[in-house]
């Protein structure tokens, strides 16, 4: 069994979180303008080993997030399982600070369903539909008080669509997602103009 040497890792969200907690949205969808590149590129499963199975409570507190990203890829390689919930983390630690890019979908520049989407592929192999608002149609709904890390949330900016931004639950009133103004950052469903633009979430299974 591979050592553990990292212990509550989710520290670092709430870290950055503190720091990143600002307002941004997306731009409204247009299918004729957008989301050409939809390809996406399926990561080797590593072996499903139980007793080898990595969770997020079992992780040392770090200082760096570069480290932590630098071990989980080592034991990744290595062969060492994760929990699905470890691995969402981890893998939207790592794409924090990619610009947003209208339409894009690479670490180069992202926008909100271009990261849920290559966020989902790449945790749970699973393949989202392009845009927010058919993200948000597709699934099964919840309400707030069921959210779980990994459920999508989403919020109206614009009134012609039943949703044009989406973001993925994190835990404790947290979300991720891709604000034009911000790129990848972390923000919290509890500021007020986050409750004034959401419009609820979903579970994909």
């Amino acid at each position: 069994m591979v050592r553990v040497l990292y212990k509550r890792f989710y520290r670092i969200l709430f870290i950055l979180a503190a720091a990143a907690l600002f307002l941004g949205g997306c731009s409204p969808t247009s299918l004729n303008t957008r989301y050409k590149n939809t390809s996406y590129s399926k990561p080797e499963a590593p072996p499903k080993d139980e007793k080898s199975i990595i969770i997020y409570s079992d992780l040392p507190e770090i200082e760096k997030e570069d480290t932590f990203i630098d071990k989980f890829e080592s034991l990744k390689d290595e062969g060492v399982p994760f929990d699905k919930t470890t691995e969402l983390m981890i893998t939207i630690i790592d794409y924090l600070k990619t610009p947003y890019l209208y339409g894009g979908n690479t670490k180069s520049g992202i926008d909100c369903s271009g990261f849920t989407c290559n966020i989902y592929n790449t945790v749970y192999d699973k393949k989202l539909p392009r845009t927010a608002n058919q993200q948000y149609e597709y699934g099964e709904y919840i309400t707030q008080n069921e959210l779980k890390p990994g459920d999508l949330v989403f919020f109206r900016f614009d009134a012609r669509y039943g949703a044009d931004h989406v973001g993925i639950y994190i835990g404790n009133s947290l979300f991720a997602h891709s604000s034009s103004k911000y790129g990848v950052t972390i923000a919290s469903l509890a500021r007020d103009f986050y409750i004034e633009k959401f419009v609820g979430a979903r579970r994909i299974n």
